[in-house]
């Protein structure tokens, strides 16, 4: 009885999760409450070991404990009161989410339940993008009829600029996956509409920057062969193209240039407006964290303190509306509370996942390389894991594709404990790899000590191993 009820607890749990992935994209609040639900039924699922086994050789388990722990452990030398630090012990604690969600994801149906959810919420966004251009949606932020104006629908351009970025590496996923023209037709379409969402119907500019970052890594990552070179020179065509024909996307890369060439000549008169700009903004608050990490470069100045150093420094009330809150780099941001430690930790959260997609099969592992580099460029812009929106956007994400199966064909082969198949010494170049090798031939003499054979050698090699195996490898 109580192992059923164990079970409906674990199935709660999973749903709770599919409907996050829904929500995230058009509603905090319902995925706030999603995301307690999913807490409690989690907990009341139970079968914690399981739980663990599942997730304690995981790549993203290591940096993801490392990073709260650092949050944890900041708490005990930051000058931030204790009702301060709170706001950040729990936006980071999404880092706990992660693992929690991958050992809900074990399943490839529930994974596949989970994009799908998020597949129909950018849908729902992407038609409400377009029916914005003529019609007045009750559910839209902005409400300015018309082409080549912003069009946001749900919180802010930013985090639907990222979040379609990702729909678009999604559409042209599924159309190259697509064996019927019909379909291969509806999700090239659908890649171009979502892809002119963003550079003609958006003031994103991390948006763009994300577009087009993932969109390299992504067909750098599919495309093997010397094709990739014509890949790259169409896709800087296409770039170009849509720069000069978007007037949105070029005013806005274009002021850029000019709000940094208004922060280094600095303020004439004493005023403030040069750091008032998006731009002058995140210049002032990176010189600032920068000099603050050369101060305290090891651990930094402890959980909550940001805030603190950013009153001192920006006096100005219009200045520290924007600057005192994030430094809108989420490196800088570990940097100065955590010190190098913490960047090191951070970046050691990129590191693992790119290293896992090595396992996944091609179409996957450029996906998983598409989405950080969406996830890259929101750190170096903006706060990744502290905005509530981006955060459960990259807390959700990660895990689902980190959850996935590696590729056996990518991956060496595990023999199964209840075979016992006859194995070859290993090869010399490839010590640490795991493969079962063909049958040997018996050797006339018993096997020397240093070519006992051992389950250390790739699929395919074909180095010789010495003159007591008479035949290659595989």
């Amino acid at each position: 009885m109580f192992a059923k009820l164990q079970h409906r607890a674990l199935q709660a749990a999973q749903l709770f999760l599919v409907g996050i992935f829904f929500c995230f994209p058009v509603s905090l609040a319902a995925t706030n409450i999603l995301m307690a639900l999913m807490l409690i039924a989690w907990l009341l699922a139970g079968q914690f070991k399981t739980r663990w086994q599942s997730i304690q050789n995981n790549p993203i388990t290591l940096p993801a404990l490392m990073l709260y722990g650092l949050v944890i452990l900041g708490t005990a030398y930051s000058p931030a009161s204790g009702t301060e630090m709170l706001q950040p012990l729990n936006k980071y604690s999404k880092f706990l989410f992660v693992l929690m969600a991958i050992t809900l994801l074990q399943d490839e149906t529930w994974r596949q339940r989970c994009w799908r959810a998020f597949g129909y919420a950018m849908l729902f966004t992407l038609a409400s993008v377009y029916a914005n251009i003529w019609f007045d949606l009750p559910w839209s932020v902005t409400h300015n009829q018309g082409w080549g104006v912003d069009h946001t629908v749900f919180k802010d351009y930013i985090a639907q600029g990222i979040m379609m970025s990702l729909f678009v590496l999604l559409c042209i996923h599924y159309c190259l996956q697509a064996t019927q023209r019909t379909w291969r037709l509806l999700w090239g379409a659908l890649a171009v509409l979502a892809l002119l969402s963003i550079t003609h119907l958006s003031e994103g500019r991390t948006a763009y920057l994300a577009l087009f970052s993932s969109l390299a890594l992504y067909g750098i990552s599919r495309i093997t062969s010397r094709k990739k070179w014509l890949f790259m020179s169409l896709a800087g065509a296409m770039a170009l193209l849509l720069v000069t024909s978007s007037a949105t996307l070029s005013h806005r890369v274009h002021s850029v240039v000019t709000e940094a060439q208004l922060f280094m000549s600095g303020s004439k008169d004493g005023s403030t407006q040069h750091m008032t700009t998006s731009t002058g903004a995140r210049l002032a608050m990176w010189q600032l964290s920068v000099e603050h990490i050369q101060q305290q470069p090891v651990l930094g100045s402890g959980t909550g303190s940001y805030r603190h150093i950013a009153k001192q420094a920006f006096s100005d009330p219009a200045v520290c509306a924007i600057a005192c809150v994030h430094p809108h780099n989420q490196f800088l941001f570990f940097g100065v509370e955590y010190g190098l430690l913490g960047v090191a930790a951070y970046l050691l959260y990129f590191y693992r996942p790119y290293r896992f997609a090595s396992t996944l099969s091609t179409p996957n592992k450029a996906l998983l390389l598409g989405f950080l580099g969406i996830f890259f460029v929101d750190s170096m812009v903006h706060g990744a894991m502290w905005v509530a929106v981006e955060s459960h956007y990259f807390t959700f994400m990660m895990a689902l594709f980190m959850a996935q199966t590696p590729d056996p064909r990518k991956r060496p082969a595990i023999p199964s404990s209840t075979d016992t198949p006859d194995l070859r010494a290993s090869c010399p170049r490839h010590r640490s790899w795991t493969h079962v090798h063909q049958q040997p031939t018996p050797p006339a003499r018993p096997w020397p000590p240093h070519l006992q054979p051992r389950v250390q050698s790739p699929a395919g090699c074909r180095l010789p191993h010495s003159r007591h195996v008479g035949r290659l490898c595989g």
